[in-house]
C-alpha cells in the first residue's frame, strides 16, 4: 500500500510565535478555575471542545471556570489585540 508522511508544525498558534513563551496557563490539568498569565493584555478566551464547539467565553479577564464541563481535552483560545494563541488543556 501507499506510505504516507506528513510534517506538522505549529498547528496550534496563530500569530506570535515568542508571546508564545510568555504565557502561562495553569492549573493544567484543572478541575475548575484556570488562571492565564501573559505579558499582554487578554481581551478575549474561548474554551473550544475536541469537536470544535465553543463551550465557554470570557472577557476582559485573565481567568476561566471550567466548572460543569466534562472532563476531557479542551482548546483555550487566548485573544489579545494583536494575536491569538491556542493552548490545550486537560478538564478533570
Amino acid at each position: 500500500g501507499d506510505v504516507w508522511s506528513f510534517t506538522v508544525t505549529n498547528t496550534t498558534n496563530i500569530g506570535d510565535n515568542k508571546l508564545n513563551g510568555r504565557i502561562m496557563l495553569y492549573p493544567n490539568p484543572a478541575v475548575d478555575i484556570i488562571t492565564i498569565e501573559s505579558t499582554k493584555t487578554v481581551t478575549d478566551i474561548l474554551v473550544i471542545d475536541n469537536k470544535g464547539n465553543t463551550v465557554l467565553k470570557n472577557r476582559n479577564s485573565n481567568y476561566i471556570d471550567l466548572y460543569g464541563l466534562k472532563e476531557g481535552l479542551y482548546f483555550v483560545r487566548i485573544y489579545f489585540i494583536d494575536s491569538i494563541v491556542t493552548k490545550s488543556v486537560i478538564k478533570l
